[in-house]
């Protein structure tokens, strides 16, 4: 299981993942791969995933269809996302292309973060689609302003306590790449480059900046 973070505040989001995955190319093997979470959507929206592996490709080609739709405003974003990929997961779940795939291999979550400039109030937004199984549909769950998944209480308290100023979303980015240094010491499924996604006014903002990256493999 991969670590995903999301940190909102009144001056924007951070979104935070490492770049591990696990790949099995045969029964008995077990591989660590490098992939790409984070996604860019719009130049003030992006989307990052965890869980299982198909949630890369799905991402791919969700951003692809914004890309090739010119749209730009969050909530047709959002109304886009909530149609494309409940159908693409019960589409995937109805084949034989997850057979073997353990139950609790299936859980998938994506963020998809933006800047709504239709609201004055709160415009940096975020919401989660998640599903916990193949029983469990795909669908928007309500949250607060952190997410970590997997939970991390003392990683959410620390990010719950930091003072609001204007450098609050570094420190948030620093609390949070710090903590999954940590992680990664202890469990070869988290590991770097740590990818972070800042969302304010100016725009979205990768650190690394995003490259175009290789088709992600049948990663579960």
């Amino acid at each position: 299981m991969s670590q995903l973070v999301v940190y909102q505040a009144e001056e924007g989001i951070v979104l935070a993942t490492d770049s591990h995955a696990v790949h099995y190319p045969g029964t008995d093997r077990r591989e660590i791969v490098q992939v790409r979470k984070l996604f860019p959507l719009t130049p003030h929206a992006a989307m990052v995933t965890a869980g299982v592996g198909y949630g890369l490709p799905l991402c791919a080609a969700f951003q692809e269809h914004v890309k090739r739709a010119g749209i730009a405003e969050w909530e047709e974003i959002l109304q886009r996302a909530s149609i494309f990929f409940p159908s693409e997961v019960r589409r995937l779940q109805g084949s034989d292309a997850l057979e073997g795939l353990e139950e609790g291999l299936h859980r998938l979550y994506i963020v998809v973060a933006g800047h709504d400039f239709l609201r004055t109030e709160s415009p940096f937004r975020f919401r989660l689609l998640a599903s916990e199984g193949p029983g469990d549909p795909l669908r928007f769950r309500e949250t607060g302003p952190l997410v970590a998944i997997p939970r991390q209480m003392t990683l959410e308290y620390r990010l719950s306590r930091l003072s609001p100023s204007k450098n609050r979303l570094d420190a948030a980015e620093k609390t949070v790449g710090d903590f999954m240094k940590r992680l990664a010491e202890a469990d070869d499924e988290i590991g770097p480059p740590f990818l972070f996604a800042r969302i304010t006014a100016d725009g979205v903002l990768f650190n690394p900046p995003i490259r175009k990256a290789r088709p992600a493999g049948p990663l579960r």
